[in-house]
C-alpha cells in the first residue's frame, strides 16, 4: 500500500543515511564541453582530430565552403554518426564567428567549453 512505501522510505531515507557529492573542479581548468562528452567514444578520436584540423584554418572562406560540405554530409550521416557530424558543424559555426569578429584565436579544443553557446 501507499502507507507501507512511505514507511519504507521514511526508514531507509532518513537525513542521517543519506550521502551528499560535491564536485570542484581544479582552479584554472576549463569545463568539458557536454555535446563532445555526450558523442559515442568511438566517434571521439574522429571529432577531435578534423576539430583540430579546423581550427587551423584562419580563412573564413573556407571554413564557410567545409561548413556547407559538412552541412551536407549531416543530410546522409548515418544515424550514429549524425551527433558526431552536427557538433561538428556546430564547432566550424563558432569559428567562423570567431574569426568574423575578429576575437579570439585561441583554438577550441573538445571538452574546452569555450563556446558561447554551449549548454543551450
Amino acid at each position: 500500500t501507499v502507507g507501507d512505501i512511505q514507511d519504507v522510505a521514511n526508514r531507509y531515507f532518513a537525513d542521517n543515511q543519506r550521502n551528499v557529492f560535491v564536485y570542484v573542479r581544479r582552479e584554472g581548468s576549463t569545463p568539458e564541453d557536454a555535446l563532445f562528452v555526450a558523442l559515442p567514444e568511438q566517434l571521439k578520436p574522429m571529432v577531435k582530430s578534423q576539430l583540430a584540423q579546423i581550427n587551423q584554418i584562419s580563412d573564413v572562406e573556407q571554413l564557410k565552403q567545409i561548413l556547407a560540405q559538412s552541412e551536407q554530409a549531416l543530410e546522409q550521416a548515418p544515424p550514429e554518426a549524425r551527433p558526431a557530424v552536427e557538433y561538428l558543424v556546430r564547432k566550424i559555426g563558432e569559428r567562423i564567428d570567431q574569426l568574423s569578429e575578429g576575437g579570439q584565436t585561441e583554438s577550441q579544443q573538445p571538452g574546452s567549453g569555450n563556446s558561447e553557446q554551449e549548454g543551450n
